[in-house]
């Protein structure tokens, strides 16, 4: 068995009705509340692209609007309690409905559970009528550590006929981001991984998976011939989503292998492709390169996406826990653009704060 440092043999994580894996048996709970009243939801995503926080849950309520869901916990660590303040206040900026749930509720017997969840889907516009009584299986949720992993990864390789343990973007575009992600934050590699399965990546060459007739068979049904990003129309209906989500032409590693490959193979390449569609694609470039003549009109492009729901302009260091590094390398070699594109983009210049228009 691989040996595990002590926060992993500590982890707490449970498995709802739905199959999620969730850190709590607070969120377990309120997953299978959810579950059992066809109440769909997105658990554990960044709250925005613009933040490196994430929300406990987001659920659409009867109009579709959006509504955000926190279950606070812990309150009596200062860490935690500012990490709490630091998110309320990221909610309130950015204009989103929070939904604020304190861990104590759960405590309570499974009707008083159920009557509070049921009286905050309506108060909150999330779902009316029609609830389940099913109340039981609020607790039909299971301790999922590191042999529940394995286990279930061996029997995916078993369903899928997979004799070559599979790489972990593999994983992660199949289900298992979670477990991936656990193995990578306690140093667990994957061929120890593989080994605990009984699997060898040994046989595993590099270009083993580029090789369709290598793929489990649901994996083949998906895959596009060459021919098809050949075609223009077809890699923009995949490049056009990514703009409109991060507001500038994406660099290599928002793109899928396929369709960098398409795009080197068929257009020349990502930079050429950009140029001819009027975008600069942010890379790492020669000296010169970041000189405010030579960037500064695709740095605004970008910020006006960027602060558009902002009521202050963000520091320079803010930018890089945004996923933004290199505007944060742009501003520190550059300071006396700072406050000039700010003021472009309608920011007061000293107290950094959105002008109100009259």
């Amino acid at each position: 068995m691989t040996k595990l440092s002590r926060s992993a043999i500590k982890n707490r994580s449970y498995k709802c009705l739905d199959n999620t894996i969730c850190k709590s048996t607070f969120e377990a709970l309120f997953i299978n509340f959810l579950y059992i009243n066809n109440i769909k939801y997105s658990y554990d995503k960044y709250i925005s692209n613009l933040s490196r926080h994430r929300y406990d849950f987001l659920i659409a309520d009867i109009n579709n609007v959006d509504k955000y869901v926190e279950i606070w916990g812990m309150m009596g660590f200062d860490r935690y309690s500012d990490g709490r303040k630091i998110k309320e206040e990221l909610y309130k900026e950015q204009n989103k409905i929070l939904i604020s749930v304190e861990y104590d509720v759960f405590y309570k017997s499974l009707e008083a559970i159920n009557s509070f969840l049921v009286n905050l889907m309506i108060v909150n516009n999330i779902k009316l009528n029609n609830f389940s009584n099913e109340i039981d299986k609020l607790r039909k949720y299971e301790r999922y550590d590191y042999k529940n992993m394995l286990k279930d990864l061996k029997q995916h390789c078993v369903d899928n006929n997979i004799e070559v343990f599979p790489t972990i973007q593999y994983w992660k575009d199949n289900g298992f981001e979670y477990q991936m992600n656990y193995f990578e934050n306690n140093r667990i590699s994957i061929a120890d991984v593989a080994a605990e399965i009984d699997m060898s990546r040994k046989f595993v060459k590099r270009g083993f998976w580029k090789n369709e007739n290598n793929w489990p068979d649901k994996i083949n049904s998906g895959v596009k011939d060459d021919g098809y990003w050949e075609n223009i129309d077809n890699v923009m209906a995949e490049v056009n989503p990514i703009i409109d989500e991060i507001g500038h032409f994406p660099p290599l590693n928002k793109l899928s292998e396929a369709l960098y490959g398409g795009i080197v193979k068929h257009h020349g390449g990502v930079v050429k492709l950009a140029n001819s569609l009027g975008y600069t694609v942010l890379l790492r470039k020669g000296d010169g390169y970041w000189k405010p003549k030579d960037a500064e009109t695709e740095i605004l492009r970008i910020l006006i996406t960027i602060c558009k729901d902002l009521n202050k302009f963000p520091t320079p260091r803010a930018f890089e826990t945004m996923k933004y590094k290199y505007i944060k390398r742009y501003f520190m070699t550059y300071p006396e653009q700072y406050l000039k594109i700010a003021v472009k983009l309608g920011y007061d210049k000293n107290t950094l704060k959105k002008v109100k228009n009259n």
